[in-house]
């Protein structure tokens, strides 16, 4: 089952046309009053024929996927597929936003769908046009046409909440119809590697498939988050549900209804945290900076000069302490920006210049396409010189090799940066390591258009 919060129809029993935010000192009143509030504002959003939609790992500069080793993160990328029925229609959850009609739901409720129907609270069904989405937000506007108006929520403000607060939660859990949930505030700015902007807000409601888009309500009865994910082995509520803060999203659904939909800088790389182990293969003074796992054929990064297996430390001029941080700044630079960055390669500090380009136009990481045998035993592989490189001609099982991804076919681009253009030259880099006494080595290895970075013990 697909944990992304979409599920079965429903409508709203509670009609009303005057604005239902701003309530000041809730904790004063009951709150199934301001729950009976806020309801006419909840809508149901029905797209018909989506598309799908999972982010990959590689998703703009600086998504982790070295980390994927971990079954947990893996079981976090799971959250990001929407589901659907039978008929391929998805349905969610909304909130309308503006008494002209503006409504609010997730991305990937209406990824790429054909017709989308709100269900309002009154029981009326009506049309809806996208204005406009932001995927990386997971963010998305509609556009209905009232009448009368109908009623709305406001904005609050997420930076205010802290760890304990309670929220109120609605959506249209498992299709059940709209409906209301109490949960706290667990954590903030958690970091799930969906993405390079990620700083959900961690509660323990209890969100559930149909949820997706649905509000997160303050104790001002303002909107403070939108459902958008939950983490669970068994695609149900298990206390754990994230939400997009609501100072994210209200910037980037402001930019969409001023028809200016933000854009993203991207420079065409894959990155991660540099551990202990790659700042010690490689003879590192620190784990810091991030290491590039792959550079996108003919992307900005190729261009400037970077490669596979840099550890890049520095960004226009301010020292990068790991992956998230580079990929924020990043994402956060304009298209057809310069940026000077430095990495560490082969013991030497290099400066460079990239240029930023648009995140939509990111090019896969970079491809490649044999005979002089050489067995690596400690490793767990063979290795033959081939017109293209160094090539992989067998794995043994249960190997080192073979624990990081390594298969029969694949390239050996580098050792610990160094370039490997033939068998020989690869075994003189690793005798060298082995007798500085390093404990692994850093290996960039090529597959197709694919290009990764692991590391290999050597005491093994």
């Amino acid at each position: 089952m697909s944990p992304f919060l979409v599920a079965g129809l429903a409508s709203l029993v509670v009609a009303a046309s005057t604005p239902v935010a701003a309530y000041a000192d809730v904790t004063s009143r009951s709150r199934s009053d301001v729950v009976a509030t806020l309801l006419p504002a909840i809508v149901t959003v029905v797209a018909e024929g989506v598309t799908a939609r999972t982010p990959p790992a590689d998703a703009l500069d600086g998504v982790r996927s070295i980390a994927a080793g971990s079954s947990d993160r893996r079981r976090l990328s799971s959250l990001t597929q929407p589901m659907e029925d039978d008929t391929g229609t998805s349905i969610g959850t909304g909130f309308i936003l503006t008494k002209d009609g503006a409504v609010v739901t997730s991305e990937h409720v209406v990824h790429q769908a054909e017709r989308i129907t709100i269900r309002t609270a009154d029981g009326r069904s009506m049309s809806a046009e996208l204005v406009g989405s932001d995927a990386v937000r997971d963010v998305a506007v509609l556009r209905i046409d009232p009448v009368p108006p109908l009623p709305h929520v406001e904005w609050g403000k997420s930076e205010a909440l802290r760890i304990g607060d309670e929220v109120l939660v609605f959506g249209n859990t498992f299709g059940l119809g709209i409906a209301t949930s109490l949960g706290m505030v667990s954590a903030l700015d958690r970091d799930l590697g969906m993405g390079p902007l990620d700083d959900f807000i961690q509660i323990d409601a209890a969100l559930n498939s149909g949820d997706s888009g649905g509000p997160i309500i303050d104790g001002d009865g303002r909107v403070v988050g939108i459902d958008t994910a939950i983490y669970s082995p068994t695609g149900v509520s298990a206390g754990v549900g994230f939400a997009i803060p609501s100072d994210d999203a209200r910037k980037v659904i402001d930019a969409i209804l001023r028809g200016k939909p933000p854009r993203y800088g991207h420079i065409g790389i894959r990155i991660s945290d540099v551990s202990d182990e790659v700042r010690d293969a490689l003879g590192l003074e620190r784990s810091e900076g991030a290491l590039v796992l792959g550079v996108g054929r003919d992307s900005p990064a190729s261009k400037a000069g970077l490669r596979a297996s840099d550890v890049l430390v520095s960004l226009d001029g301010s020292t990068v302490a790991n992956a998230r941080e580079l990929a924020r700044h990043i994402a956060a630079r304009a298209p057809d920006t310069v940026v000077p960055v430095e990495v560490l390669r082969a013991g030497r500090r290099l400066r460079l210049s990239v240029t930023v380009a648009q995140s939509d136009d990111q090019a896969s990481p970079s491809g490649v396409g044999n005979r002089d045998a050489l067995e690596l035993t400690r490793f767990g592989l063979s290795i033959e010189d081939s017109p293209t490189g160094v090539e992989v001609t067998d794995v043994v099982t249960g190997g080192s090799a073979e624990s990081i991804g390594i298969v029969p076919g694949d390239l050996i681009v580098s050792i610990n940066q160094l370039p490997v253009a033939n068998t020989a030259r690869l075994s003189q880099i690793v005798d060298e390591a082995a007798a500085a006494a390093r404990p692994a080595i850093v290996i960039a290895v090529r597959r197709g258009q694919e290009e990764d970075v692991a590391t290999l013990p050597l005491d093994e």
